[in-house]
């Protein structure tokens, strides 16, 4: 978790997940690595809310090797509102 500091000056707690990817099925598109990072970063949050909130995908990084395809997805969510 980190904390984002936006111009507004009010705090916004950003959250990360991380999955690995295999390129073959990721291409074939029978992969699910970008889900399980947006689930692992949604977990993240839960551990530290109290109530439902709506979150968005602020961010994702992918890590792609030219052998071939992504590798990894790296995925942060913040809350909306």
């Amino acid at each position: 978790m980190n904390d984002i500091r936006p111009e507004s000056g009010h705090e916004i707690r950003a959250f990360r997940g991380q999955a690995e990817a295999d390129p073959e099925q990721e291409l074939a598109g029978t992969g699910n690595a970008l889900a399980r990072a947006i689930a692992e970063a949604a977990m993240e949050a839960a551990k530290h809310i109290e109530s439902t909130h709506e979150f968005e995908v602020s961010r994702i990084q992918i890590v792609v090797d030219p052998n071939p395809g992504p590798k990894s997805y790296k995925v942060t969510i913040t809350p909306t509102g």
